[in-house]
């Protein structure tokens, strides 16, 4: 992978079209350009207001974890924790710590368990 440096105001990006195209290549299962990846780790910076940010956080740790090269997950969630250091709530920044640390198949457990809790609380 190589790295090449581009000026860009971040609020200028079409964060929701980009938010929708890499949701829509993870479901085909098409494997993320350089540059989506890129975009993916800086598009909470394109929101307006705080609630808004953690929002999109949320929303991007959830893609990352559906990447299934392990590198480039990586890559996407140590960018976001960096990128987000200022704002980033305490409950997500531990959402992707614990997330960095843990293997595939214990990654695929843990979420298992939390989707069952999740329709349990909904029942």
């Amino acid at each position: 992978m190589t790295l090449q440096m581009e000026q860009v105001f971040v609020r200028d990006l079409p964060a929701e079209k980009i938010y929708q195209t890499v949701i829509h290549k993870l479901k085909n299962g098409d494997k993320l350009t350089e540059k989506e990846l890129m975009q993916l780790i800086i598009l909470p910076l394109a929101e307006q207001g705080a609630d808004n940010k953690q929002k999109r956080i949320e929303q991007v740790i959830e893609l990352a974890g559906q990447i299934e090269n392990e590198q480039e997950q990586k890559l996407v969630f140590s960018g976001l924790l960096v990128i987000t250091d200022k704002f980033i709530s305490k409950e997500n920044a531990k959402s992707i710590r614990r997330k960095l640390t843990m293997t595939k198949v214990f990654q695929m457990i843990v979420d298992e368990v939390e989707e069952k809790n999740r329709q349990k609380e909904k029942e």
